[in-house]
């Protein structure tokens, strides 16, 4: 049994999990829409490279977490 001290394992894994696709949903939208923000204002073309940032980071973060997700499902098969 756990002490009260320590939190119980499979909080921590959920913490954990929910952490790593966090990152992996924000980081690369944000990061590129941000450049794309500092891209529009330096060529001053409009919101262009924004939307086009925004919708890169959305497929980069797709295929973060898909790839979070097949690994996750692969230990899980592995420990069975």
């Amino acid at each position: 049994m756990a002490s009260k001290s320590t939190p119980p394992k499979n909080a921590v894994l959920i913490f954990a999990t929910i952490a790593d696709t966090t990152w992996r949903m924000f980081t690369p939208v944000l990061s590129l829409l941000i450049g794309g923000i500092l891209l529009d204002k330096r060529l001053e073309t409009g919101a262009l490279f924004s939307i086009l940032g925004v919708c890169l980071g959305f497929i980069i973060a797709i295929l973060l977490v898909r790839q979070q997700y097949n690994k996750v499902l692969k230990e899980e098969t592995n420990a069975k």
